[in-house]
């Protein structure tokens, strides 16, 4: 499971794609020194419009709102299926820059769309007296614009048709490579512009890890 799930199904509902790689891009040493998430319970979602009390456990939030604890850098995920609770854990990675990239790991199953390394843009949007982010906002770094809307008759398109500067275009999905930091930077300003849909917003609640 991808970190930070929802913007992934909402992002697969659009004609949009992102970036992935096979190996990472970004290590331990382009996150020293950059503004790093303040550890603690973390409520977040792809809006403000969910209202519960923050107070409670996070067992006892409504299905809206997504349940992230994150401490020594990883990320840890709360979500229930089934009637059960599972626990998600990813070692992250946060780079320093504006935006700053945030770099995930493999799906740990290794099936499905989440079997490279994957990034999104993060802008803090608060920060605590320690320069420790307590509210950011989170999009996806995409491939390119959208495809055009295809003629009738037409297959439509499954993958950028013009990808941003240094990425490639996957034969046969509509996923994109680099081997390029650079161009995963440029990328994700430049996702902004169709992230609209895609962006998720989150903020630290309270210490500790329930």
């Amino acid at each position: 499971m991808r970190v930070l799930l929802v913007v992934c199904a909402m992002l697969a509902l659009s004609a949009c794609n992102w970036v992935v790689t096979k190996t990472p891009l970004f290590n331990a040493a382009d996150a020293a020194g950059a503004p790093q998430l303040r550890a603690g319970v973390w409520a977040a979602g792809p809006s403000d419009n969910c209202a519960f009390d923050e107070a409670k456990p996070m067992t006892d939030w409504p299905d809206c709102a997504g349940r992230l604890v994150v401490a020594n850098g990883r990320w840890v995920m709360l979500d229930r299926k089934n009637g059960r609770w599972t626990r998600t854990i990813e070692r992250v990675v946060l780079t320093g820059g504006s935006p700053q990239i945030l770099q995930t790991p493999p799906d740990a199953s290794g099936s499905g769309a989440d079997t490279g390394f994957g990034y999104y843009a993060i802008k803090s949007a608060s920060r605590d007296r320690s320069g420790r982010v307590t509210a950011f906002r989170m999009w996806p770094v995409l491939c390119g614009p959208p495809p055009p809307q295809a003629k009738t008759g037409e297959a439509q398109p499954s993958g950028s048709t013009h990808p941003f500067p240094g990425l490639t275009m996957d034969a046969g999905d509509s996923d994109c490579t680099t081997d390029s930091r650079e161009a995963v930077r440029q990328a994700a300003d430049a996702s902004q512009l169709w992230a609209a849909d895609t962006v998720l917003t989150a903020h630290w609640v309270r210490a500790g890890d329930r």
